[in-house]
């Protein structure tokens, strides 16, 4: 994977919303069984690749820790926390 690619991406806050949709498409923070032997090669596989864009991301370096890929994972999440705060705060004016 393109590094370089992965950092402009990531360096982005509508780059970072993507490739969270992404990680949640592959279910990358999820982790179960279905006991169907297919169903659950077939997750572990779309994991794997979520879990590798993951490992691209947190190998992205920068002269500055605060702006290195872990950072730039921890941004991603972040962002994504107050988004679903903002969507709870706005079903619960909602039901005032």
């Amino acid at each position: 994977m393109d590094l370089d690619t992965l950092e402009n991406i990531m360096r982005r806050p509508e780059g970072r919303r993507f490739v969270l949709e992404v990680l949640d498409l592959c279910s990358v923070d999820q982790h179960y069984t279905t006991g169907n032997g297919r169903e659950d090669i077939f997750a572990n596989g779309r994991r794997s690749v979520g879990e590798e864009i993951l490992r691209c991301i947190r190998r992205i370096k920068s002269g500055n820790e605060s702006t290195d890929g872990l950072a730039l994972e921890y941004a991603m999440r972040r962002e994504h926390q107050r988004r679903m705060e903002e969507l709870e705060d706005g079903r619960n004016d909602d039901d005032d």
